[in-house]
């Protein structure tokens, strides 16, 4: 008697469980419906059809402890500058729409492998805040729910479009504020395949838009923290700056 009640709540549970998942399965939102989302509460105002370039001014803490400057700077359609300081050190990456090209310390001024262009190219497109999903994914589908720093969060993988070559990216979308808590996507650099998890953190008004003042980023066990400090909509710009500066030679 007592095992066959023991069966029959075992079979409940399953039941109720079985239930439950199907509920939430059934309140799941689309993933046009999440992007729409994403869009309006990082743009509230309609402030980024206004926006057609950007430059961000950070301190950063590298992988390898190292800190230092970073300045990004953004054109559309997706022209895109970074330039690391650390101490006597300076790396500069940039894409002028037919040059991608890296200076790195003492190393030789080159130029960047495909898969770093796309990379780059992806960046660019990702950092002015009137990307438009559609321009970047072909395909987003929803994974259902996760929790992300005690929060419920949606999770959707994006395939990105065949133009950028890149792997796909998991999105974990807060569930009250529709803020992108977290990304993990498999970049490959150089010909080594990395894990990278990023954390986007502290979002701030920066002029109209919504920004994460602190980004996380983890690979291989190793941590890297970008601390935003100034974000600045439309800067006057010279586009000679995402030019490379002499000679290239082959990645």
């Amino acid at each position: 008697m007592k095992r066959k009640m023991a069966l029959l709540l075992a079979a409940v549970q399953l039941l109720c469980y079985a239930n439950s998942a199907a509920a939430e399965d059934a309140v799941m939102p689309a993933s046009e419906e999440i992007m729409a989302k994403i869009q309006k509460a990082a743009d509230p105002d309609g402030k980024s059809k206004t926006v057609f370039s950007a430059e961000i001014k950070a301190k950063l803490k590298m992988f390898d402890g190292a800190e230092g400057n970073l300045n990004v700077i953004v054109k559309k359609p997706d022209l895109i500058r970074i330039q690391v300081q650390s101490g006597d050190s300076l790396m500069l990456r940039a894409y002028n729409g037919k040059t991608a090209w890296e200076l790195s310390g003492k190393a030789p001024l080159r130029n960047l492998a495909p898969e770093e262009l796309d990379s780059l190219r992806f960046q660019a497109y990702n950092i002015l805040p009137d990307s438009n999903f559609d321009e970047l994914f072909s395909k987003m589908e929803p994974q259902g729910s996760a929790e992300i720093a005690g929060g419920k969060c949606y999770k959707v993988l994006c395939t990105p479009k065949e133009q950028f070559k890149s792997s796909p990216l998991t999105l974990y979308v807060d569930q009250k504020t529709f803020f992108v808590l977290k990304s993990e996507q498999k970049q490959k650099i150089r010909d080594q395949e990395t894990e990278m998890a990023t954390s986007f953190e502290d979002y701030e008004n920066c002029d109209g838009i919504m920004m994460p003042m602190i980004i996380v980023s983890e690979a291989d066990g190793k941590i890297r923290e970008v601390s935003i400090e100034s974000v600045e909509w439309n800067p006057e710009l010279d586009e000679s700056i995402f030019n490379p500066p002499a000679k290239l030679e082959k990645y």
